[in-house]
């Protein structure tokens, strides 16, 4: 995996969904150098700004995309990089996907983000 600095916000991968349990998925995106104090004021934080983006490759077939599911907010793992919890909710076999991860660094400007999963009702 490629980092500059020690930070990596954009990470293209294939992963395998075994169709049983929830995955934690280590995307690698970190980003060490946050100045979120001084430039991103009342923003999501990087996990919340991580973007989950389905692409369709030669080896994965676009239709199993429909039976993956985030099943929780992307969060921050013990080494600081962002985790996400997916799961293939198909057939019950195994399936290979290709995702693409991205965090927008705070400087390309505001973000605005969606929780992946509702919030309970209050």
């Amino acid at each position: 995996m490629s980092t500059k600095n020690g930070q990596l916000l954009v990470s293209r991968q294939q992963i395998t969904l075994d169709g049983h349990d929830p995955q934690v998925i280590d995307t690698g995106l970190r980003q060490v150098n946050q100045a979120f104090g001084a430039s991103s004021v009342n923003e999501p934080n990087l996990a919340a700004r991580t973007m989950i983006i389905p692409l369709i490759g030669s080896d994965a077939a676009s239709g199993d995309w429909r039976d993956v599911r985030v099943t929780g907010e992307p969060f921050i793992g013990p080494d600081g990089t962002v985790l996400v919890e997916m799961r293939y909710v198909g057939e019950g076999r195994d399936v290979t996907v290709n995702v693409l991860f991205w965090a927008p660094h705070t400087s390309i400007g505001p973000v605005d983000a969606d929780l992946y999963t509702a919030l309970p009702p209050t």
